[in-house]
């Protein structure tokens, strides 16, 4: 179970949790002093420790990155998470994510396979996932009430969608180029809801669009109604 794995991760020091985080990259020229050589995550391009030398952030976008990385092994202290824009690959498991993470940025890669969004840390704001190679159904119902952006995007995500029970202070949700079908309820999006992408997919459904909503329709089977503010 996820508490059975925090458990075990919280016995894991930093050092053993993040090597395991990279064990699956192809290069670690990086993360090394020499041939095998991994060195002190104080010394690790792109992360930053808190007083208690505990990893906070993790910045790895755009460095070049190939082969998988294991979030599973995220050290439970960190709330930010960027690897955008590398050629990262494999499977993401998001159920056991650390629990104050607040930012997590993974788009623009090679990550595969089908995601669970009903175990996401209750103090996430930011999840992009948008440009990957990623599929299945999505399930929206369970989603964290801190959320306000949801990037999902330029993917194979397919199946119908329920958008009935969404994050009430959510401002920020793309779906557009997936294969996301059906008949869709958009009568209860939250009020703050204001860019809302569901272009190039195979939804159908009416939306009501107020003045101060940008909803982008087009290459599905979507009408929108423009209504007062």
């Amino acid at each position: 179970t996820s508490a059975q794995g925090r458990v075990y991760k919280s016995s894991l020091s930093q050092q053993t949790l993040m090597e395991l985080l990279i064990d699956g990259l192809t290069d670690k020229d990086e993360f090394s002093s020499s041939p095998g050589e991994i060195k002190d995550i104080r010394h690790w391009p792109g992360v930053i420790l808190n007083e208690s030398n505990e990893v906070l952030n993790i910045f790895w976008a755009q460095e070049g990155l190939y082969g998988s990385i294991d979030v599973q092994w995220m050290p439970l202290s960190v709330h930010y998470f960027a690897v955008s824009g590398n050629t990262l690959h494999g499977s993401l498991d998001l159920t056991d994510l650390p629990r104050g993470l607040t930012q997590s940025w993974m788009d623009d890669n090679r990550f595969e396979g089908g995601i669970s969004l009903e175990w996401l840390p209750e103090a996430l704001v930011v999840l992009d996932v948008s440009d990957n190679l990623l599929n299945g159904s999505l399930n929206l119902k369970k989603l964290p009430e801190s959320l306000i952006s949801l990037y999902l995007h330029e993917n194979s995500f397919s199946g119908e969608i329920d958008l009935t029970n969404l994050p009430p202070k959510l401002p920020d949700l793309y779906l557009s180029d997936t294969r996301v079908t059906g008949i869709t309820d958009f009568s209860r999006l939250p009020s703050t809801l204001r860019n809302l992408r569901i272009s190039n997919t195979d939804l159908s459904g009416e939306i009501h669009q107020r003045s101060d909503e940008n909803f982008i329709v087009r290459g599905s089977n979507v009408t929108v109604k423009k209504t007062k503010s």
